[in-house]
């Protein structure tokens, strides 16, 4: 007589086919919920004021990775800005605004890349360089260029 195998006991100590089924969904739900915790973790935020730390948004920029936050205190801010990376510029404070004088340049990538910029004052020029390869979204949010060509 052949073993039946529905009834059979397989290496995972399986016998039932639902347990199939509910085993492998635990262990997609565990990789999931590790994928989306260690993605939170790298993201970092960085502050930017006159006397703190990052006393440049450049230097922030500079030390942020893709996905980094960078919060800027109310100020005026001298100097270029080169926007190569995947990050997030916003005011410290909910309806602060900072003002930058010198250029905003956005660099495109070879893979996407996603830069939002809001509460900002610009006195020059905010301009993409270069071409894209790959997707680039840009978003400006409650600011005020005085001369763009995006």
């Amino acid at each position: 007589m052949e073993p039946d195998p529905l009834h059979e006991m397989d290496h995972d100590g399986i016998n039932e086919p639902g347990q199939l089924l509910s085993k492998t969904m635990n262990k997609l739900s565990t990789l999931m919920l590790t994928t989306v915790i260690v993605a939170s973790v790298h993201a970092t935020d960085r502050v930017v004021s006159p006397s703190g730390t990052y006393n440049t948004i450049s230097s922030a920029i500079a030390a942020s990775s893709d996905g980094d936050r960078i919060l800027v205190e109310p100020a005026t801010y001298t100097g270029y800005l080169r926007i190569d990376k995947s990050i997030t510029i916003l005011p410290n404070a909910e309806g602060g605004r900072y003002t930058v004088n010198g250029q905003v340049r956005i660099v495109p990538g070879v893979s996407e890349r996603r830069i939002t910029v809001s509460g900002m004052r610009n006195t020059s020029s905010v301009y993409i360089y270069g071409t894209a390869t790959s997707r680039l979204d840009v978003e400006f949010a409650d600011c005020f260029l005085s001369s763009a060509t995006l």
